[in-house]
């Protein structure tokens, strides 16, 4: 898994892109240090994501949506949020990030400090009351929110 300098997380890359050399391949790593995070370039399977979005990662870094309340989603589906400037489409490359503090979009009803579940929508997360086990996200914790 190769490592980038100066990547840009929040560009999204086309599929033309990528075949002229201009954006990384699937699966490169960009560590920010100062800042704490830590991002996979991942090709985005389910169209039009906004930045924020809750996606499963697959072994070969195809992401996608994590749909409401899904089957277990278990060790091998690693969780990330889409890092983009604008909406990215199916078969788009963008940086999803996969550690440090970062915005990602919650349900309305979402408050913080307590258990984070998959929410009702598609890409979601929510603290509502957990009817499944399987839902849960470990990793994530909602430290404020805004509306």
């Amino acid at each position: 898994m190769p490592y980038i300098i100066g990547a840009s997380p929040g560009t999204v890359y086309t599929q033309t892109e990528l075949q002229r050399g201009k954006c990384p391949i699937a699966g490169t790593r960009h560590a920010d240090p100062v800042a704490g995070k830590e991002y996979l370039m991942v090709e985005i399977t389910t169209g039009n994501l906004l930045d924020g979005t809750l996606v499963s990662l697959d072994a070969n870094y195809k992401a996608t949506t994590v749909a409401a309340l899904t089957a277990p989603l278990g060790a091998a589906n690693q969780l990330a949020i889409v890092r983009a400037t604008t909406t990215a489409s199916a078969s788009a490359m963008v940086w999803a990030q996969i550690f440090g503090r970062c915005n990602i979009l919650a349900s309305l009803s979402c408050l913080p400090n307590l258990t984070v579940n998959v929410g009702a929508v598609a890409g979601y997360v929510d603290t509502d009351a957990i009817t499944s086990l399987s839902a849960v996200i470990d990793g994530i914790v909602l430290t404020t929110t805004a509306s």
